[in-house]
């Protein structure tokens, strides 16, 4: 008999748990209305040191463990006549009225690193637990007795009737899966990190020139129905862009 185990084999690839999903959309409170830049929500704000926003995700997830937050690219150009200093602490969030964390890029790349572990963790705990069903499988079949029928000095014993398990082939699904899962961890993750290399970091910009990044924010405080407000400060000019967070 030939044991396959299709319910273990999806508990070893599973990512367990679930978000839900939010919206964000320009509000029509801001001063311009937005423009499409293939496909992707933009907003022009002017100004002395003008600055483009654009939204990346129209949809996110609220919880963090999900690592798709809110994001946004940024983009300021100095139109004055001295450098100013361009980072994360020259952006802020609100949601509602209440403050929300604008992450770093070292917060999302220590962040990826440690959903990564816990993802290899539960692959190689489900994949443990249904090599131990196999044993208890193996071990049951194992202490079966054979049939027996009458004879004339006595019971006669039909060993053919004991079912020895072939759990092989389910063996080496499992093995295989797991090598095939930490191989989609990594890829995860290294696809991860390459974004978060894209985040904005610090930065010096000297007159006529640009600079920016991605920003990412916390999203456990970005509920539905409330109005997120990001400030960019770009060289002691501050520029707000409204949005609208929907189910």
């Amino acid at each position: 008999m030939r044991y396959l185990l299709p319910p273990a084999l999806a508990a070893a690839i599973a990512l367990g748990g679930c978000a839900t999903t939010r919206t964000l959309t320009f509000s029509s409170s801001n001063p311009v209305a937005p423009t499409d830049e293939h496909g992707v929500p933009c907003l022009h704000s002017g100004g002395g040191n003008p600055v483009t926003l654009w939204l990346l995700t129209p949809r996110f997830r609220t919880d963090p463990d999900d690592l798709t937050p809110p994001a946004f690219r940024v983009l300021v150009k100095n139109g004055g006549t001295q450098a100013f200093a361009f980072s994360p602490a020259n952006i802020t969030a609100s949601a509602g009225g209440a403050a929300v964390r604008v992450l770093t890029a070292v917060d999302y790349a220590r962040e990826i690193d440690r959903q990564a572990v816990a993802m290899r963790q539960m692959a190689d705990s489900n994949v443990a637990k249904a090599r131990e069903k196999l044993d208890q499988l193996e071990a049951y079949a194992a202490s079966a007795p054979p049939l027996t029928t009458p004879g004339a000095y006595g019971p006669m014993y039909d060993m053919s009737s004991v079912r020895q398990p072939s759990t092989d082939q389910a063996r080496e699904q499992l093995d295989a899966n797991q090598k095939s899962r930490q191989t989609e961890i990594e890829a995860w993750r290294q696809n991860l990190l390459d974004g978060a290399q894209m985040m904005l970091g610090e930065h010096t910009v000297p007159p006529g020139e640009m600079a920016g990044g991605v920003v990412r924010l916390d999203p456990r405080a970005v509920g539905a129905g409330r109005t997120l407000r990001l400030v960019v400060t770009a060289g002691g000019e501050a520029h707000e862009f409204v949005f609208e967070v929907g189910r």
